[in-house]
Protein backbone atom coordinates (compact mmCIF):
# COMPACT_ATOMS: atom_id res chain seq x y z
CA UNK A 1 0.00 0.00 0.00
CA UNK A 2 0.95 2.95 -0.52
CA UNK A 3 2.55 5.97 2.42
CA UNK A 4 6.15 6.09 4.00
CA UNK A 5 6.56 4.24 6.69
CA UNK A 6 9.02 4.95 9.38
CA UNK A 7 9.03 4.91 13.32
CA UNK A 8 5.92 2.91 13.29
CA UNK A 9 4.75 3.13 17.27
CA UNK A 10 1.71 0.34 16.57
CA UNK A 11 2.28 -2.72 13.94
CA UNK A 12 -0.95 -4.33 13.28
CA UNK A 13 -0.81 -7.91 11.14
CA UNK A 14 -3.53 -10.07 10.50
CA UNK A 15 -6.31 -8.52 12.62
CA UNK A 16 -9.66 -10.42 11.89
CA UNK A 17 -12.74 -10.25 14.32
CA UNK A 18 -15.71 -12.50 13.33
CA UNK A 19 -18.64 -12.93 15.22
CA UNK A 20 -21.04 -15.92 14.34
CA UNK A 21 -19.09 -16.51 11.46
CA UNK A 22 -19.65 -13.54 10.15
CA UNK A 23 -15.91 -11.63 9.09
CA UNK A 24 -16.08 -8.28 10.50
CA UNK A 25 -12.41 -7.19 10.07
CA UNK A 26 -10.81 -9.27 7.74
CA UNK A 27 -7.05 -9.43 7.99
CA UNK A 28 -5.86 -6.04 8.39
CA UNK A 29 -2.18 -4.85 8.11
CA UNK A 30 -1.86 -1.08 9.56
CA UNK A 31 0.96 0.84 10.94
CA UNK A 32 0.60 3.81 13.33
CA UNK A 33 3.27 6.36 12.72
CA UNK A 34 4.87 8.32 16.05
CA UNK A 35 3.75 11.59 15.89
CA UNK A 36 1.51 11.33 12.98
CA UNK A 37 -2.13 11.87 12.61
CA UNK A 38 -3.86 8.98 11.47
CA UNK A 39 -7.65 9.30 9.75
CA UNK A 40 -9.17 5.56 8.96
CA UNK A 41 -12.16 6.59 7.26
CA UNK A 42 -15.41 4.72 6.42
CA UNK A 43 -18.87 4.67 5.97
CA UNK A 44 -21.35 3.65 8.54
CA UNK A 45 -20.75 -0.23 8.87
CA UNK A 46 -17.50 -0.38 7.45
CA UNK A 47 -16.06 -2.03 10.37
CA UNK A 48 -14.69 1.33 12.19
CA UNK A 49 -15.99 0.99 15.47
CA UNK A 50 -15.10 -2.98 15.53
CA UNK A 51 -11.23 -2.06 14.52
CA UNK A 52 -10.89 0.57 17.37
CA UNK A 53 -12.54 -1.27 19.96
CA UNK A 54 -10.08 -4.41 19.17
CA UNK A 55 -7.06 -1.56 19.55
CA UNK A 56 -8.54 -0.83 22.94
CA UNK A 57 -9.12 -4.26 23.91
CA UNK A 58 -12.65 -3.79 24.63
CA UNK A 59 -14.30 -5.99 22.08
CA UNK A 60 -17.68 -8.50 22.53
CA UNK A 61 -16.74 -11.20 24.40
CA UNK A 62 -18.52 -13.12 22.00
CA UNK A 63 -16.17 -11.80 19.07
CA UNK A 64 -13.47 -14.01 17.97
CA UNK A 65 -10.23 -11.53 17.70
CA UNK A 66 -6.74 -13.02 16.15
CA UNK A 67 -3.63 -11.08 14.97
CA UNK A 68 -0.64 -9.43 16.15
CA UNK A 69 -0.39 -6.11 17.73
CA UNK A 70 3.63 -4.83 18.01
CA UNK A 71 3.93 -1.65 20.59
CA UNK A 72 7.58 -0.30 20.54
CA UNK A 73 8.64 -3.68 19.59
CA UNK A 74 6.54 -5.53 21.93
CA UNK A 75 4.46 -8.44 20.37
CA UNK A 76 0.63 -8.66 21.74
CA UNK A 77 -1.69 -11.74 20.21
CA UNK A 78 -4.52 -10.60 19.93
CA UNK A 79 -6.85 -13.30 20.60
CA UNK A 80 -5.77 -12.60 24.49
CA UNK A 81 -5.10 -8.85 24.16
CA UNK A 82 -7.88 -7.99 26.14
CA UNK A 83 -6.66 -9.69 29.63
CA UNK A 84 -3.12 -9.29 29.12
CA UNK A 85 -2.50 -6.02 26.95
CA UNK A 86 -2.61 -3.90 29.77
CA UNK A 87 1.09 -1.95 29.28
CA UNK A 88 0.38 -1.52 25.62
CA UNK A 89 -3.39 -0.07 26.66
CA UNK A 90 -2.49 2.31 29.06
CA UNK A 91 -0.50 4.10 26.71
CA UNK A 92 -3.62 4.63 24.51
CA UNK A 93 -6.35 7.45 25.56
CA UNK A 94 -9.75 7.29 23.86
CA UNK A 95 -11.89 10.48 23.68
CA UNK A 96 -15.25 9.78 22.65
CA UNK A 97 -17.25 11.97 20.08
CA UNK A 98 -19.66 13.08 22.52
CA UNK A 99 -18.14 14.78 24.93
CA UNK A 100 -20.69 14.51 27.46
CA UNK A 101 -20.45 10.91 27.83
CA UNK A 102 -16.70 11.35 29.21
CA UNK A 103 -17.57 14.45 31.62
CA UNK A 104 -20.01 13.53 35.16
CA UNK A 105 -22.73 15.86 34.50
CA UNK A 106 -23.05 16.37 38.69
CA UNK A 107 -19.71 16.52 39.59
CA UNK A 108 -17.75 20.50 39.02
CA UNK A 109 -15.29 20.79 36.13
CA UNK A 110 -12.05 21.55 38.92
CA UNK A 111 -12.89 18.49 40.20
CA UNK A 112 -12.91 16.39 37.67
CA UNK A 113 -9.85 17.59 36.59
CA UNK A 114 -7.86 16.28 39.56
CA UNK A 115 -9.40 12.93 39.61
CA UNK A 116 -7.74 13.07 36.45
CA UNK A 117 -4.15 14.29 37.68
CA UNK A 118 -4.72 11.73 40.19
CA UNK A 119 -5.35 9.40 37.84
CA UNK A 120 -2.28 10.22 35.91
CA UNK A 121 -0.23 9.86 38.41
CA UNK A 122 -1.52 6.33 39.50
CA UNK A 123 -0.97 5.00 36.18
CA UNK A 124 2.75 6.53 35.52
CA UNK A 125 3.52 4.47 38.79
CA UNK A 126 2.00 1.40 37.20
CA UNK A 127 4.42 2.02 34.72
CA UNK A 128 7.25 2.71 36.28
CA UNK A 129 7.80 6.36 34.78
CA UNK A 130 10.11 8.57 36.78
CA UNK A 131 8.14 10.52 39.53
CA UNK A 132 7.89 13.82 39.15
CA UNK A 133 7.59 16.49 42.01
CA UNK A 134 4.49 18.48 42.68
CA UNK A 135 5.67 21.75 41.11
CA UNK A 136 6.78 19.49 37.85
CA UNK A 137 3.28 18.06 37.61
CA UNK A 138 1.69 21.28 38.46
CA UNK A 139 3.46 22.86 36.06
CA UNK A 140 2.70 19.78 33.49
CA UNK A 141 -0.75 19.82 34.02
CA UNK A 142 -1.02 24.09 33.78
CA UNK A 143 1.11 24.04 30.48
CA UNK A 144 -1.37 21.25 28.84
CA UNK A 145 -4.23 23.23 30.01
CA UNK A 146 -2.67 26.52 28.48
CA UNK A 147 -1.73 24.81 24.95
CA UNK A 148 -5.47 23.98 24.71
CA UNK A 149 -6.56 27.69 25.46
CA UNK A 150 -9.02 26.79 28.53
CA UNK A 151 -10.46 29.31 30.75
CA UNK A 152 -9.97 28.86 34.50
CA UNK A 153 -12.55 26.15 35.81
CA UNK A 154 -14.50 28.17 38.62
CA UNK A 155 -16.26 25.50 39.81
CA UNK A 156 -18.40 25.20 36.85
CA UNK A 157 -20.61 22.30 35.73
CA UNK A 158 -20.47 20.55 32.51
CA UNK A 159 -23.19 22.13 30.98
CA UNK A 160 -22.07 25.62 31.80
CA UNK A 161 -19.30 24.93 29.05
CA UNK A 162 -19.83 25.05 25.31
CA UNK A 163 -19.43 21.28 23.63
CA UNK A 164 -16.02 22.87 22.02
CA UNK A 165 -14.62 23.55 25.51
CA UNK A 166 -15.76 20.41 26.77
CA UNK A 167 -13.63 18.60 23.65
CA UNK A 168 -10.84 20.25 24.68
CA UNK A 169 -11.29 19.69 28.39
CA UNK A 170 -11.35 15.44 27.25
CA UNK A 171 -8.04 16.37 25.31
CA UNK A 172 -6.84 17.75 28.69
CA UNK A 173 -8.12 14.62 30.65
CA UNK A 174 -6.19 12.50 27.58
CA UNK A 175 -3.15 14.44 27.39
CA UNK A 176 -2.44 14.03 31.48
CA UNK A 177 -1.55 11.27 31.01
CA UNK A 178 1.45 11.37 28.48
CA UNK A 179 -0.22 9.10 26.82
CA UNK A 180 1.66 7.46 22.90
CA UNK A 181 -1.70 7.20 21.02
CA UNK A 182 -4.73 9.68 21.56
CA UNK A 183 -7.96 8.06 19.47
CA UNK A 184 -10.68 10.26 18.45
CA UNK A 185 -13.46 8.75 17.70
CA UNK A 186 -15.93 10.28 14.81
CA UNK A 187 -14.41 13.80 17.05
CA UNK A 188 -16.65 16.45 15.01
CA UNK A 189 -20.24 13.88 15.30
CA UNK A 190 -21.45 16.40 18.57
CA UNK A 191 -20.24 19.41 17.11
CA UNK A 192 -20.98 22.29 14.26
CA UNK A 193 -18.43 22.41 11.47
CA UNK A 194 -16.41 25.63 12.74
CA UNK A 195 -16.02 24.43 16.81
CA UNK A 196 -14.86 21.03 15.45
CA UNK A 197 -12.08 23.04 13.10
CA UNK A 198 -11.01 24.62 15.40
CA UNK A 199 -11.14 22.19 18.08
CA UNK A 200 -8.76 19.42 16.42
CA UNK A 201 -6.49 22.29 15.11
CA UNK A 202 -5.84 22.03 18.74
CA UNK A 203 -5.76 18.65 19.06
CA UNK A 204 -3.43 18.34 16.17
CA UNK A 205 -0.73 20.90 17.49
CA UNK A 206 -0.65 20.44 20.53
CA UNK A 207 -0.44 16.32 19.70
CA UNK A 208 2.79 17.39 17.15
CA UNK A 209 4.35 19.50 19.78
CA UNK A 210 4.14 16.51 22.29
CA UNK A 211 4.85 13.71 19.60
CA UNK A 212 1.86 12.08 20.28
CA UNK A 213 -0.12 9.99 17.65
CA UNK A 214 -3.35 10.71 17.08
CA UNK A 215 -5.87 7.83 15.45
CA UNK A 216 -8.81 10.10 14.11
CA UNK A 217 -11.85 7.92 13.63
CA UNK A 218 -14.35 9.62 11.00
CA UNK A 219 -17.04 9.20 7.76
CA UNK A 220 -15.89 12.44 6.46
CA UNK A 221 -12.94 12.25 4.05
CA UNK A 222 -12.87 16.36 3.81
CA UNK A 223 -12.24 16.21 7.29
CA UNK A 224 -9.55 13.61 7.63
CA UNK A 225 -7.63 14.65 4.49
CA UNK A 226 -7.41 18.46 6.10
CA UNK A 227 -6.20 17.33 9.70
CA UNK A 228 -4.67 14.02 8.75
CA UNK A 229 -0.95 12.82 7.62
CA UNK A 230 -1.95 9.72 6.54
CA UNK A 231 -5.31 8.05 5.38
CA UNK A 232 -6.45 4.62 5.96
CA UNK A 233 -9.69 4.00 3.81
CA UNK A 234 -11.90 1.17 5.04
CA UNK A 235 -14.55 -0.42 3.75
CA UNK A 236 -16.59 -3.55 4.72
CA UNK A 237 -14.32 -4.93 7.30
CA UNK A 238 -11.33 -4.44 4.50
CA UNK A 239 -8.79 -1.93 4.69
CA UNK A 240 -8.64 -0.88 0.96
CA UNK A 241 -5.87 1.85 0.56
CA UNK A 242 -3.65 3.49 3.06
CA UNK A 243 -1.64 6.65 1.55
CA UNK A 244 -0.17 10.07 2.11
CA UNK A 245 -2.96 13.01 2.05
CA UNK A 246 -1.72 14.11 -0.85
CA UNK A 247 -1.90 10.85 -2.05
CA UNK A 248 -5.29 10.15 -1.30
CA UNK A 249 -6.44 13.14 -2.77
CA UNK A 250 -4.58 12.99 -6.45
CA UNK A 251 -4.00 9.58 -7.19
CA UNK A 252 -6.61 7.14 -5.23
CA UNK A 253 -6.06 3.56 -6.42
CA UNK A 254 -9.22 2.24 -5.67
CA UNK A 255 -12.91 3.28 -6.93
CA UNK A 256 -14.25 3.59 -3.18
CA UNK A 257 -11.48 5.58 -2.55
CA UNK A 258 -12.26 7.97 -5.78
CA UNK A 259 -15.66 8.16 -5.15
CA UNK A 260 -15.10 9.61 -1.77
CA UNK A 261 -12.84 11.81 -3.35
CA UNK A 262 -15.26 13.45 -5.58
CA UNK A 263 -17.87 13.74 -2.65
CA UNK A 264 -15.80 14.70 0.01
CA UNK A 265 -17.15 18.51 -0.07
CA UNK A 266 -20.70 17.47 0.09
CA UNK A 267 -22.18 19.13 3.44
CA UNK A 268 -19.52 19.85 5.01
CA UNK A 269 -16.91 23.17 5.06
CA UNK A 270 -14.08 22.55 7.42
CA UNK A 271 -12.15 26.10 7.22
Amino acid sequence: MKGKKTSPLVELSGLTVTYGGQVLIDSIDLDVIAGETLAIVGESGAGKTTLLRSLLGVTNSDFDVSGCLVFEGQQQDLSCYEADGSLVKSSIAYVPQNPSVGLDPLKRLKWQWGQAKRGAKALKGFLSHKEQGAEEEKAFADNILSQLKLKAFDNKYPHQWSRGMQQRLLLAFALIAKPKIIILDEPTSALDPIVAAKALVEVTRVAKENNISVLMVTHDLALATQFADRVAVLSKGKLIEVGTTDEILTSPSHPYTLNLVKHRHWGHAYA
